[in-house]
């Protein structure tokens, strides 16, 4: 007999806000006006809160935390490669071709 395991919600990204929160809800704006608060409490507790206008996701409301992280600078591949442990490393390229070419 097979052991029944739980099954955690998929992991979701949206260009680079990570919807990774399985209790962030959605508000219709004059909710989220009128409710404003609690909107905040929730985006603070439970993750990011998407705000709607006719159904179509318009805007977010995250902490203040989060937003510092998702604006914080990325570094460039040249940046990645050089805080990289392996660019210590005294690698040297064979520079002999690798075959004669064709002749033709």
């Amino acid at each position: 007999m097979r052991a029944l395991t739980p099954t955690l919600p998929p992991l979701y990204y949206l260009d680079s806000l990570a919807r990774r929160w399985p209790l962030q809800r959605t508000w219709q704006i004059q909710e989220a006006k009128n409710k404003l608060s609690e909107v905040v409490e929730e985006a603070l507790e439970k993750g990011p809160q998407i705000l709607t206008r006719r159904g179509v996701e318009v805007a977010v409301v995250l902490s203040f935390s989060e937003y510092l992280t998702l604006k914080k600078k990325k570094a460039s591949l040249v940046e990645f490669f050089q805080k990289s442990p392996l660019a210590e490393l005294d690698l040297e390229r064979d520079r002999s071709p690798a075959r004669p070419g064709p002749d033709l």
